[in-house]
This record gives structure tokens, C-alpha cells and sequence, in this order.
């Protein structure tokens, strides 16, 4: 024995020297017994630190040796451990001044690595039931980049029960552990009051011992974001899921904890599908577009297919929805007609989009009425409202719509993991004890669907509005004028004749008058015709000529739009190119760390078949084949040989994609087309109806 490093409340701990070995080891007395008592307590306690001993994991401290002595009338039980130099989490926390405060990325790979060791030691039956600072240790090998932490002291608990745990640190004792129960959500709990109080510079709850025992066992902790606000929002939702009171509402183990925690400050971005079952295709397909985005590492998704069998999949459904920054509502008939998408997942999506918690983005797969629904004012994809089936190739409504959620995720990013905890101190006592304090108000999400712009120096080409001429009566045929100047040349006309025949008029001068008259009358009749005829020509002329003018301007708005449209589906096109192209790469780098990532092989041939390299999309789903069968992968190479015309081939490939998925609408599609190549039309036929009933909405 050198010296004694601590007494603890459960055992004491002595600094020891190998006396052969001539090396460093902590000895800890870890039972203490009566002599004149039963036995029976030292053999059940040596069959738990054989047991503990067999652990071997590199973040779990391992056990030496272990050894009973009686000294003075006492047994005593103790086991032999590596003797660590550098300290404990709990010294590191007390030493910490203002510029070594641990930063965010510190206490992830805490939560991590402890976590790694609980999850073995859980998958070994064991239980821990004493996680605290003091029981994390920094290993020798740990470097500034990569602390390396060990969890030590699986002991105490198991062999002196709850109350001595509980006088040694009462903040971080489970419900259920008060009561003298524990299971693997035990460790969960203590594990999630450790992260809080790193996280916030206090333990869920602050005050003596009896009252902490009560709130642990029936008052909520306050959010964590209330005592630090740099702490994302998805945060909040982890640890207070994983600080349950009951072990069944907390994760289903602690390496579901951990991933969700570490989740909680990436920068990639969780997505979360509402859709109705009956659009399972089409969700399948739009994830399959959505995996570039994942491979890029901008986003990871989640949807109910991922519930294991034994799970609350409501409880599942609401912690992920919970915890989703972006939530797409997969619109159509279905999901309008489905009670649980539409009451239930929409109303809680809208409220965490109008708290400015996540995102919600409804994309619209098949055409419905949506007048009037609670997400009608929110921006649609894909971009133009078309529905995704609508679309005459329907890959590039998915792109339209990856695009969309790329600019997003790309807009919406969690703090730097280097950033330093801005928190108090965890010896502070500025916060009131129990009192919850709340969250900073929340600043609405901003729109980024703006579809990029095209160079300040492209002609803006807006379509002029054809000018309509006012409301008015419709002009007589005969202007009033030239009908009353015919009117009494006619009167005088039949006047005078009536004259000559009813006088009997014979005398020539007087007769002379009267034809002359006539003459006068039928001669201005016979000019007036002539002007209005003259005049309705020329209106005419006048008519037409408005009307070319009308259809040339018309001429002229239907190029601009053209020419308008022609410019938008090139900048699509290349924002698709750049798209795949982006893609590639990603896929490329993910084989290099990754070479037998069957996944990622077939990605990178869906990529080259879009780009139009056939023979290399050939080579990545053969690749992706030999790795892992699957319908899909066979559907796309079919695909490929059609466009390469080699009929036979792709028929081939869509019937292994159909012994695989006899379902797959896609390959009797596909299969149609190609019978079709080499003329077996009734057979053709046969394969399109039968995708038809597959999927009689495309």
C-alpha cells in the first residue's frame, strides 16, 4: 500500500504497488462483513465480481484480481484495478477554469464511449448502477483530440444496494432505483442526469437528498434549453425522453440514447416521412433519390417501416416526430383520407413548424383537393404544385423535390461541435432550485424555396398585356346621318312621280323639273351606298388589321413564354446534371471508405443511368448485385439494357427483379417495353396490364 486516494460512501480506495511487477494499481475494499457472521454475503459478492470480471471492452475499466482478508473481527472484500493517473471526469469538472470548459464535442464522445460500455455490459447481463463523474476515468492512451474515458466501479452498487448510492449522489438515482428495482434503463437514466449536467452546469434536480428523492420519483425536470438556449431544440426532446419515469418510456437501450443524442447536434438533418400506407411505393422511391442526400451526410431519415417488432409504435412515431427538424407530409387521396396522418402527424408537425421547431414540407404526390387544409399555405413540392404521377418522367419530380429538401438542409444547420459550453459552472448555484425557467421565444423557419436565379445579365422577358379596347354598344349598321339623307331623297322621289301621274302633268318645263328631281334623288341615294360601302370596306380593313396586330402581339407573348420556359427547363436540367454529379462524387467517396457498401453501388448506378453512362451503370449494379440481391437494383439494370436495346437481357433482369418481388409494378413496366423491343407484343401486353393492376394510379 502507497496511500489512500479517497474514502468513498460505499468503499474505500487505496493507491498499491505490484510488489514483482513494479506497477501501479488502485485496491478498493468494496464489502465490508462482521466476522461471526454468514458467509453466504462474501460468496454471493465474489460470483458478482467474477462475473464483472469477465467484461472486456475497451471504455470499461477492467478487474485485476480480487481478495479477502479479515482484519480486527471484519471480512473484507476487495478487487484490484489499473491505476489511472490522470484523474476522473468529477476532477476534470472541478479543475475546469473559464478556458478549459469542456466543449460540445468533449461531452458527446463522454455520453458515447460510457454509453458503449454500458450497452456490452447490459448485453452481458450486468448492470452498472452507480454511473457518476467520479466513476469515468481518463485512460492513459487519451490524446487532445480523442479523450479516451473508462468506466470503472461496476461494483459498489451491485454489493452495497441503493442506499448507500443514493447518500453518495442522490441527482442521479432512477425512479425505479429508490424502490429497490433496477434494470438496464436504470444506467440509462443516471447516464441522461450526467449528460444534463454537463450540458447545463447542473443536475436535473438541485436540493437535499430526501426532496431530490421525491422529485425524481414525480416532478419533470426542467428543459435543458432553458438554462443553456445555444442548446439545439432536439436536445430537449432526447433527454427528457431518456429521464422517463417510468423505464418503459425511456429508449429501448442505451445505444438508441446515444445515437439520438449525438444526433441531436449534427449537422445533418432528420427527416421524417407522414405518408399513407398505401403510397409505400412512392415513399420507397423518393428515399431512394433522398440516399444522395444521405451519403453527402445532409440528412437521415426516418419512417414507420423502422419499428421493430415488440415496440410502441405510437411512442416511436412521437419521439421521432419529436425529434425531426425536417417533416415531409406525402400528399394525396390516401393521407387526406387517413385519420391518424391527417388529424394526429399533421397537427403535431404544424406545430412544431409554426414554433419554429422543425419544417414541415408538403409534397404532393398524387393530384387531390387540398383547398382549405391546414398546410395549404405552406410552400409545395414539387416546386411548380404538379403532382408527382402527373409528371411525364417522374424522376425528375423526384429530383425537383430532393432539390427542394437539399436547400433546406443546407439552410438549417446545429452549432459547432467545438463550440464551449457558455453554461455555468457545475459547483454554481445561480439557477432557482427546481424552478423551470422558459425557453427563449422562437423565431419562425425562412422560406429557402426560392429557386435559384439566372445571371444579372439575362433579359428579363415579361409578356405584355393585350390591350382591350372599352365596353360600348355595338355601332348601327347605317350611320343615322346617311339614313336620313336616304330616307327623304326617297320620299322625294316617289313625291314626284306621285305628282306627274296624279296631275297629269303635260307641260315639258314642269316635267323636265319633276324627272330632274327624280334624277337628283336616286343620284344621292346612289352615293350615299356608295360611301357606306366605301366606309364599311375600310372599317374592315380596319377590323383585320387590328386583328394581326392582336395575334401578332399574342404571337409574340406565346414566344416569350416559350422562350421563358425553354430557359427555366435548362436551368432545371442543369441543376439535375449538378445534382448527380454532386451525387457521384458522394457515392465515390463513400466506396473508398466503404468498398463492399452494396447501397452505395447501387446509388452510383442509378446515377450513371441518369447521366446517360449506361456501360458504367451496368458495371455498379452488377457490383451491387454481387453484394446483396435486390428487386430494385435488377429493375434499374433492366432499365439500362432497354435504353442499350438489348431486349433480352433487361427481360431477363426484370424476372429475377420478380422472383424477388413478385409485386413490383416497376419491373412488369419495364418489361413491357422490353418485349416490346423484340416484337412480343401479346406478351407486352400481358406485363403492362399486370403493372396496371399493380399500380393502377400511374
Amino acid at each position: 500500500m502507497i496511500k489512500q486516494i479517497g474514502p468513498a460512501a460505499t468503499s474505500t480506495v487505496y493507491q498499491a504497488e505490484h510488489s514483482r511487477l513494479d506497477r501501479l494499481f488502485a485496491l478498493k475494499v468494496v464489502l465490508k462483513e462482521p466476522a461471526n457472521r454468514d458467509a453466504e454475503c462474501i460468496r454471493r459478492a465474489v460470483h458478482e465480481i467474477r462475473s464483472i470480471a469477465k467484461l472486456d471492452h475497451p471504455h470499461i475499466l477492467p478487474l485485476c484480481e480480487y481478495g479477502k482478508a479479515e482484519i480486527d473481527g471484519t471480512r473484507l472484500l476487495y478487487v484490484v484495478m489499473p491505476y489511472r493517473r490522470r484523474g476522473s471526469l468529477l476532477q476534470r469538472l472541478e479543475q475546469q477554469s473559464s478556458n478549459r470548459q469542456l466543449s460540445l464535442k468533449e461531452i458527446v464522445q463522454v455520453v458515447q464511449q460510457v454509453a458503449d460500455a454500458l450497452q456490452y455490459a447490459h448485453d452481458h447481463q450486468v448492470l452498472h448502477l452507480n454511473v457518476k463523474p467520479s466513476n469515468i476515468l481518463l485512460d492513459e492512451s487519451t490524446t487532445p483530440e480523442r479523450p479516451h474515458w473508462l468506466l470503472a466501479d461496476f461494483c459498489s452498487a451491485q454489493l452495497n444496494g441503493i442506499s448507500q448510492s443514493a447518500r453518495n449522489m442522490p441527482m442521479y438515482i432512477a425512479p425505479e432505483q429508490w424502490d429497490g428495482c433496477s434494470e438496464p434503463a436504470t444506467d440509462q437514466y443516471a447516464l441522461a442526469c450526467l449528460a444534463y449536467h454537463l450540458l447545463t452546469g447542473r443536475p436535473p434536480f438541485i436540493v437535499d437528498s430526501e426532496a431530490v428523492k421525491s422529485q425524481h420519483l414525480g416532478s419533470l425536470p426542467p428543459s435543458p434549453g432553458a438554462f443553456n438556449p445555444e442548446l439545439p431544440a432536439a436536445l430537449d426532446i432526447v433527454l427528457l425522453r431518456a429521464l422517463a419515469k417510468r423505464p418503459e418510456k425511456r429508449f429501448p437501450d442505451i445505444h438508441a440514447f446515444a445515437q439520438a443524442f449525438a444526433r441531436a447536434f449534427s449537422s445533418t438533418q432528420m427527416l421524417f416521412f407522414s405518408y399513407a400506407h398505401r403510397d409505400k411505393a412512392l415513399r420507397d422511391r423518393l428515399e431512394e433519390h433522398l440516399s444522395i442526400l444521405k451519403y453527402r451526410g445532409l440528412i437521415t431519415s426516418w419512417h414507420d417501416r423502422e419499428i421493430t417488432a415488440g415496440d410502441d409504435w405510437k411512442r416511436e412515431i412521437n419521439t421521432h416526430l419529436a425529434q425531426a427538424s425536417i417533416i415531409l407530409l406525402l400528399i394525396s387521396p390516401s393521407f387526406m383520407a387517413s385519420r391518424y396522418c391527417y388529424s394526429v402527424e399533421m397537427r403535431h408537425a404544424l406545430n412544431r413548424h409554426e414554433q419554429g421547431l422543425a419544417h414541415v414540407v408538403p409534397v404532393l404526390l398524387r393530384p387531390v383537393l387540398y383547398t382549405g387544409a391546414p398546410f395549404e399555405k405552406l410552400q409545395m413540392l414539387p416546386v411548380n404544385g404538379k403532382a408527382v404521377t402527373t409528371w411525364q418522367n417522374r424522376d425528375s419530380a423526384f429530383v425537383d423535390v430532393a432539390l427542394g429538401i437539399e436547400r433546406l438542409a443546407e439552410k438549417f444547420t446545429s452549432p459547432t461541435l467545438d463550440k464551449k459550453i457558455t453554461a455555468p459552472a457545475r459547483n454554481s448555484q445561480v439557477f432557482p432550485e427546481g424552478k423551470f425557467i422558459p425557453p427563449l421565444p422562437s423565431v419562425s423557419a425562412p422560406n429557402v424555396w426560392e429557386t435559384p436565379s439566372m445571371p444579372l445579365d439575362t433579359p428579363i422577358l415579361v409578356p405584355r398585356p393585350v390591350p382591350t379596347a372599352p365596353l360600348s354598344l355595338p355601332k348601327p349598321a347605317i350611320p343615322l346621318r346617311t339614313f336620313i339623307v336616304l330616307v327623304l331623297a326617297g320620299m322625294l322621289a316617289i313625291g314626284t312621280s306621285l305628282v306627274v301621274f296624279l296631275l297629269h302633268i303635260s307641260s315639258l318645263p314642269l316635267l323636265i323639273l319633276m324627272i330632274g328631281l327624280d334624277f337628283i334623288s336616286l343620284a344621292t341615294i346612289l352615293v350615299k351606298i356608295y360611301a357606306f360601302v366605301k366606309a364599311g370596306r375600310s372599317r374592315e380593313a380596319r377590323r383585320e388589321e387590328a386583328r394581326q396586330q392582336a395575334a401578332l402581339r399574342e404571337r409574340q407573348v406565346q414566344e416569350r413564354k416559350e422562350l421563358l420556359r425553354q430557359r427555366r427547363e435548362e436551368e432545371r436540367r442543369k441543376q439535375e446534371r449538378t445534382y448527380y454529379e454532386q451525387a457521384l462524387a458522394a457515392y465515390e467517396v463513400a466506396l473508398q471508405q466503404h468498398p463492399a457498401d452494396a447501397t452505395a453501388f447501387h446509388g452510383m448506378g442509378y446515377v450513371l443511368l441518369r447521366l446517360e453512362r449506361y456501360d458504367e451503370a451496368l458495371l455498379a449494379f452488377e457490383q451491387a448485385l454481387a453484394l446483396r440481391q435486390a428487386s430494385s437494383t435488377y429493375v434499374y439494370m433492366g432499365d439500362t439494357l432497354t435504353l442499350l436495346e438489348r431486349y433480352e437481357e433487361a427481360v431477363k433482369a426484370y424476372k429475377h427483379a420478380l422472383a424477388l418481388d413478385s409485386s413490383s409494378a416497376s419491373a412488369y413496366a419495364g418489361m413491357s417495353k422490353a418485349l416490346l423491343g423484340f416484337g412480343k407484343t401479346a406478351e407486352a401486353k400481358k406485363a403492362q396490364e399486370r403493372a396496371k393492376q399493380l399500380s393502377p394510379d400511374d
